[in-house]
């Protein structure tokens, strides 16, 4: 399925895929972490010494977590590795589509890779790429690997990624369309490459997790537009130079409104949790609001007036608008 539009779709499905999950949990890693004790406010000294503590044993504890894994864990089913999953999952099926099925006259055919498909090859070589990196994932929950392991198998996975793609090229067709489409394609794999790499150096750091999720998501929408620009071609000029300045305008408009819609996603998470916590801080006040102010007042010299009130509390409704 190579030379196609679903060629190209389901590759960028799978990113797009890969680029949300890993967006959506490395900004909820930052926004619920503990911060470090240089982040706490100024209190009394023994308190601040407590909060210092515990703001930078829960800091600790989720970077060691994420040290350990090449992947962020989601915040619900955390026994259940979900990307990993996706990871072996969704390249399988792409790598048995490309070995065995062809798009011909818009129906998908049985047609068996051969040896000479070389774009079918360079598919399934992609793919096979983060099957591994996944697979190598789900092996390190159960046996001991070195730290970054898994963090360079998936450096690798993006680094064989552009390496194929800089040489994808169909040796009947070299229109400046065509090079332009997948040298604008190398670009995003480069910068997916890149900011794996720097997580082997910093796992908790939200710019580098931000960068990836950037390269991923961007990658997967270009793609498809790749996808639909040279396997849909009826409204383009293959040997125009300005169809090539129209494309690489295309692509900054990509990249702008991915790196918008990632700002804006992380503003809607941050306003969400912050509401989220500030609702669960005033519930616990007003369960605990009432049994601590009555002993409060009857303590305070006026005894006779806390007694009546935790007599009015202790009774039912109905009696107390009876004596009323």
């Amino acid at each position: 399925m190579g030379a196609s539009v679903a060629g190209h779709v389901i590759p960028g499905l799978f990113f797009l895929i890969h680029g949300l999950i890993w967006s959506l949990f490395s900004f909820w890693i930052h926004l619920t972490t503990p911060g470090k004790p240089s982040n706490v406010p100024n209190k009394s000294k023994s308190r601040q010494t407590r909060t210092s503590h515990s703001l930078s044993y829960g800091h600790f504890k989720r970077e060691m977590e994420l040290n350990r894994k090449s992947y962020i864990p989601q915040p619900f089913c955390r026994n259940i590795p979900m990307e990993p999953i996706i990871k072996v999952l969704l390249p399988l099926v792409g790598m048995l589509l490309e070995l065995f099925i062809i798009e011909k006259e818009g129906k998908a055919q049985f047609k068996p890779i051969l040896g000479s498909d070389s774009m079918r090859i360079h598919h399934v070589t992609m793919y096979c790429g983060f099957f591994l990196s996944g697979l190598i994932d789900l092996i390190t929950l159960f046996v001991k690997v070195p730290r970054n392991t898994t963090k360079l198998f998936l450096t690798l996975a993006f680094a064989i990624e552009g390496l194929l793609f800089w040489f994808h090229r169909d040796e009947n067709d070299d229109s400046p369309i065509l090079s332009a489409a997948h040298l604008l394609l190398f670009l995003p794999i480069m910068i997916c490459a890149l900011f794996s790499g720097l997580r082997m150096l910093s796992t908790v750091n939200l710019m580098i997790n931000a960068g990836l999720s950037y390269g991923i998501l961007l990658q997967g929408s270009w793609f498809i537009q790749v996808g639909v620009v040279l396997h849909r071609a009826n409204v383009w000029d293959f040997a125009s130079y300005n169809q090539v300045m129209l494309l690489v305008s295309i692509f900054s408009w990509h990249s702008m409104s991915i790196f918008c819609f990632l700002f804006v996603l992380f503003i809607i998470m941050s306003a969400a949790i912050k509401s989220s916590s500030v609702c669960h801080r005033s519930s616990r006040a007003r369960r605990h609001w009432l049994p601590s102010l009555l002993p409060t007042v009857a303590t305070n010299g006026n005894s006779e007036e806390g007694e009546q009130l935790i007599k009015i509390e202790e009774k039912p409704p109905l009696i107390a608008e009876t004596a009323t």
